[in-house]
């Protein structure tokens, strides 16, 4: 199963300001998981996080996480013209769903913000949220229900911006 993820869900595991668990979410990839992240999101934490961008490159270095660069940017704003609402990492993550949607691969996009969630969801693809990964984590066994219930709170009182 891929993981296509976008930067909120990033930030939230990895911000010390946050949830700052950034192993929970690689644990994924020790369970069947590819995390994969687009390009366009790369490029947007390196431009605005510095501390997740340093988290985020280590583990692409570590093969946790991989960057996925077959989004051109012609389809970027071509898929962006029809979406004004949604920023370009958000369209890349949309697009690469679409993309492994038609391949039959099974994927899931990891997408908090309404507007991304909502086109997600018009165009039949398959969605979830911050929240979701963390009762995932669960369902998978990786922490205990406490530990979820702990992270959803703490996600809940912290600066995060679904």
């Amino acid at each position: 199963m891929i993981l296509v993820i976008d930067a909120s869900p990033l930030i939230a595991f990895y911000s010390e300001n946050e949830l700052g668990e950034p192993n929970l979410i690689h644990e994924l990839s020790k369970n069947g998981f590819e995390l994969m992240v687009p390009s366009a999101v790369f490029e947007e934490i390196r431009n605005g996080r510095r501390p997740t961008f340093l988290t985020l490159t280590k583990a692409v270095r570590e093969n946790k996480i991989q960057i996925n660069h077959d989004i051109s940017s012609d389809e970027t704003i071509s898929f962006g013209r029809h979406y004004p609402r949604l920023h370009k990492g958000e369209i890349q993550v949309l697009l690469l769903g679409l993309k492994l949607k038609a391949s039959g691969v099974p994927y899931f996009c990891v997408v908090d913000e309404g507007p991304g969630r909502t086109v997600a969801e018009r165009n039949g693809i398959a969605v979830k949220g911050t929240k979701g990964l963390i009762v995932m984590l669960n369902h998978l066994g990786i922490i205990e229900k406490d530990k979820m219930e702990s992270l959803l709170y703490r996600l809940d009182h912290c600066n995060f911006r679904p």
